[in-house]
């Protein structure tokens, strides 16, 4: 469904009443034959003025970019951003999960984190070490904790 309706042109899908006040008749008339599919491909490679006058034979200025935002939103809030080719705020939001989800360095499984808490914490070999080892360990354990949300109360106990 969602890849028949990329693929109609604008007027199909939409009315220009849809659109903001911004799109005026001379506007919907360039854009209306457009595809949301095209119209992205296109607004990513600044190509979108061309590609109208393609399609339309008009050769002077068409739309401008407050036109083309207002156009993004609505194909944006009707979700009909494409994957290879995001609105502006699709694009944002996947620049934040990339960021978010890194790859690990060295490979640790979520249960060893956890393992090696009890160990320390719970089981109480912490104090066992010397001092400066204590300290470096204590401070490892306690980012280790932040990383996976867990609360390592004093008295030995972990809280989740």
């Amino acid at each position: 469904m969602r890849d028949e309706i990329i693929n109609r042109p604008l007027k199909d899908t939409f009315r220009k009443s849809k659109f903001t006040s911004q799109i005026g008749n001379y506007k919907w008339n360039c854009i209306k034959n457009i595809t949301p599919k095209e119209f992205f491909e296109h607004c990513h490679s600044n190509t979108i003025r061309q590609h109208i006058a393609k399609i339309t034979g008009i050769n002077k200025p068409t739309i401008g970019l407050k036109s083309i935002t207002s156009i993004q939103c609505t194909l944006h809030d009707a979700d009909l951003c494409t994957r290879n080719f995001m609105c502006f705020w699709c694009g944002q939001y996947k620049e934040k999960l990339k960021k978010k989800h890194k790859k690990q360095l060295n490979k640790v499984k979520r249960n060893e984190v956890f393992e090696a808490i009890d160990y320390f914490w719970h089981e109480g070999f912490i104090d066992e070490l010397n001092y400066d080892q204590r300290i470096y360990v204590d401070a490892l354990l306690r980012a280790s904790a932040n990383t996976l949300n867990i609360k390592i109360i004093n008295s030995n106990k972990k809280e989740l």
